[in-house]
């Protein structure tokens, strides 16, 4: 058995390691400490929804959350069956779940569009704080899911040999995809796809795959009634949610407009010029950009000025390094492009949201704790009371994790 050599692992480590992937990594533990520090095990905001799904008369096909998704259902009702569903066990699962899609979009843009030093500093909006609510919540599984597998199809569609074979994998996964949350991320992978291959003449190949991707779609808005057209002004909504992300400044205003116009402007010329869409590694990395802007029209709104980040800006974050390898064709916009996002979105690397998911859990777990001790009626400052008593008591009733450190 041949013996490890160290001193081969480190040269190895030396010749591929670059100060921004060095930057990128220790991103990457800040994180993985502030993930591992600030979880609690107690469901909070829209986890409590998930209960009803536990219940005995519950089903993974009927949940009062708005998406209904299927796949994240399944594995969170999974979760409740070994374990009783430890929320902090949730959370490190949909962490490590996002690190995957994070490694995957790196390879996958590494493999479309060759090496470039700069490309890990476009990773570090991932781990910003400024993402605390998207790697805090139970909820936010669906949308890692989502993207995992929307990736995979993009992958095999874009990525590998036009067989019989990959095309029916391209179809399972953009499925598996649509199955995680809805159907708009797959769909800007499948338009970007369609257009590929309408430009290859692969006429039969694009009208079979859209007519099986069509039934897909027809039985994700049966279970979760997407509306992509029913706000007003939703293309500029999305328009101002998608620049706000891709600049990091974390209010969502129209002001944003006067960020997206010179990006906008630049990805069409850039497109027509080089006519891209007979490239097939530069028609992948639109389709991430379209399946990312298509996500901001199905993003939901609140009042919070930090919510964004969690309601749909999750999938958004990986618009910036797609975004970024088409622009360094076009100098001096990628130049602007590049100021913006370092400094942007990047430039916060704090503990503070972290700290306030946390104290919002340790709130409801005092609250439980007080509550099961028959000291208090459930009442708590950050809920409705009456919906507390019954998120409390259905707790006891389905015997979850965290009622059981507590009795």
């Amino acid at each position: 058995m041949k013996k490890i050599q160290y001193k081969d692992i480190y040269s190895e480590l030396k010749k591929n390691m670059s100060l921004s992937l060095f930057l990128l990594l220790l991103a990457g533990l800040f994180n993985l400490y502030c993930v591992i520090k600030f979880s609690v095990n107690v469901p909070v905001k829209e986890e409590w929804n998930l209960m009803e799904m536990l219940s005995e008369n519950g089903s993974i096909f009927d949940s009062t959350s708005s998406s209904r998704p299927l796949i994240p259902n399944f594995i969170i009702y999974m979760l409740y069956l070994i374990n009783g569903w430890n929320v902090r066990f949730n959370l490190f699962l949909n962490y490590f779940i996002y690190i995957a899609d994070i490694i995957l979009m790196y390879r996958l843009i590494v493999k479309a569009t060759g090496k470039n030093k700069f490309l890990p500093l476009f990773f570090l909006p991932f781990f910003s704080d400024l993402n605390a609510l998207n790697l805090m919540q139970a909820t936010a599984l669906q949308f890692h899911l989502t993207i995992l597998f929307g990736l995979i199809a993009a992958d095999i569609g874009f990525l590998r040999s036009p067989t019989y074979h990959n095309s029916l994998l391209f179809i399972l996964f953009s499925a598996l995809s649509v199955f995680s949350m809805n159907l708009l991320f797959a769909l800007g992978i499948f338009v970007g796809w369609g257009i590929m291959e309408i430009g290859r003449k692969n006429f039969k190949r694009v009208g079979g795959a859209a007519i099986l991707m069509l039934v897909i779609f027809q039985i994700s808005m049966f279970h979760s009634g997407i509306m992509l057209f029913s706000e007003k002004q939703l293309f500029q909504s999305a328009l101002i949610l998608y620049s706000a992300v891709l600049t990091g400044i974390d209010k969502v205003t129209p002001v944003h407009f006067i960020f997206i116009l010179p990006v906008l402007i630049a990805l069409g010329y850039l497109f027509y010029k080089k006519r891209f869409w007979t490239d097939i590694n530069y028609m992948f990395v639109y389709s991430v950009i379209i399946a990312t802007f298509l996500s901001a029209l199905g993003a939901d709104r609140t009042s919070s000025e930090y919510m964004f980040i969690h309601r749909g800006a999750g999938i958004l974050l990986f618009s910036i390094p797609a975004v970024f390898v088409v622009m360094r064709l076009f100098k001096p916009v990628c130049v602007y492009l590049c100021c913006l996002c370092v400094i942007g979105y990047s430039a916060s690397f704090s503990t503070n949201y972290f700290h306030m998911e946390k104290q919002a859990r340790l709130l409801i777990l005092d609250c439980a704790k007080e509550y099961y001790l028959g000291v208090n009626e459930g009442t708590c400052e950050i809920m409705d009371n009456q919906q507390l008593r019954e998120f409390l008591d259905s707790s006891k009733k389905l015997k979850l994790n965290y009622v059981k450190g507590i009795l």
